[in-house]
């Protein structure tokens, strides 16, 4: 199967961001030949960060890690030279069992009491000839075979997020990301690639003006900040299939917190062949609709920095940015947090 060298631009990135930086836990135990040193698992946890756990040290090539996440997070298992020693998919509650060759970590025996991560296990068997070949094309029609087939499978997340090896080419990886069902979208997979797409040396502070058309087909130019109330703005487009469930939350949070939070969404793509029916009837005093016509490369939104969608921006009354990412309760909860100070 694939070679630690091929591992890669997932894990690198994960690494990059953490340097300098019972049933309440899940717990692995591993048994790895070929090693002798410390290592560390690297997951999302239950506040949409990057979280690290230090094995105790190995004795006769066992080591002991726990972790704590309240849903199913990717937990990538790092040796003391930044090499992938092994993946899993853990959640409290989790025991899971890791055997094997530390220079193989596709090959490993799997055990334990998580289903998700022997469905990925099981694939992985099945598919070695592909994670074996020089060229990971095949891999990847692979995965994108099994999206399409099997969209409400939540194996179908941890394949994108964990295997495809075009993680980098953001606008397929969306693609595929919206035509998995959202039922089966792991949020802190999803949170993985959040990681991943808002990699930046200068990521945006503030907000600024932005020109965007109106929904009376006006061009205005959007400036939250002059409005002098913290802001919630959701960025979206047409493969947004969960939107329904995602603006009504949305829209409480602001019913909520009346006069202290107002709320803009931006369509970020060039269709708007539906737009007008889908919020038309849904406008209040509290909540705007623009469209960024040339979608997140449009100048009037570029400089976000968002690489897919949805994406939800959080400001407070001066247009500080409180959160910028893929992920609508972190906005929130910075909201939230923001307005008990």
């Amino acid at each position: 199967m694939t070679t630690n060298t091929k591992i890669p631009f997932l894990i690198a990135v994960l690494v990059v961001a953490l340097s300098g930086c019972t049933d309440d836990k899940f717990e692995i135990d591993l048994n790895l030949e070929n090693y002798g040193g410390r290592m560390r698992a690297v997951y999302i946890d239950d506040k949409g960060s990057l979280a690290t756990s230090t094995s105790k040290t190995g004795d006769n090539g066992r080591w002991n890690i726990t972790g704590h996440s309240t849903e199913p997070t990717l937990v990538s298992i790092i040796g003391s030279e930044d090499q992938l020693l092994g993946q899993v998919i853990a959640v409290n509650g989790n025991h899971i069992t890791i055997d094997g060759d530390a220079t193989a970590p596709m090959r490993h025996r799997i055990g334990g009491n998580s289903e998700l991560t022997s469905a990925w296990a099981d694939w992985r068997r099945d598919h070695a000839d592909l994670y074996n070949a020089e060229n990971s094309d095949k891999l990847n029609q692979a995965i994108t075979d099994f999206i399409s087939k099997q969209p409400d499978n939540p194996l179908a997340t941890i394949l994108l997020v964990a295997d495809y090896t075009r993680l980098s080419d953001f606008e397929t990886t969306r693609r595929l990301l919206a035509s998995i069902s959202p039922k089966a979208r792991l949020p802190r997979l999803t949170a993985t690639l959040d990681h991943l797409s808002l990699q930046s040396d200068n990521p945006p502070r503030n907000t600024r003006g932005m020109l965007l058309m109106r929904l009376n087909g006006d061009f205005e130019t959007f400036v939250p900040q002059h409005d002098r109330r913290n802001w919630l703005i959701v960025l979206w487009d047409k493969d947004l299939r969960d939107r329904k469930t995602l603006f009504s939350r949305a829209r409480q949070f602001l019913a909520d917190n009346p006069r202290r939070v107002a709320g803009a969404d931006i369509l970020a793509s060039p269709d708007t062949i539906t737009w007008h029916r889908l919020v038309t009837n849904d406008s209040t005093t509290t909540w705007q609709h623009f469209w960024a016509p040339a979608g997140l490369s449009d100048q009037a939104v570029e400089y976000l920095q968002f690489s897919r969608l949805p994406a939800f921006v959080a400001t407070d009354s001066l247009g500080n940015i409180l959160y910028r990412g893929n992920q609508l309760q972190p906005a929130l909860n910075a909201l939230r947090q923001h307005l008990s100070k």
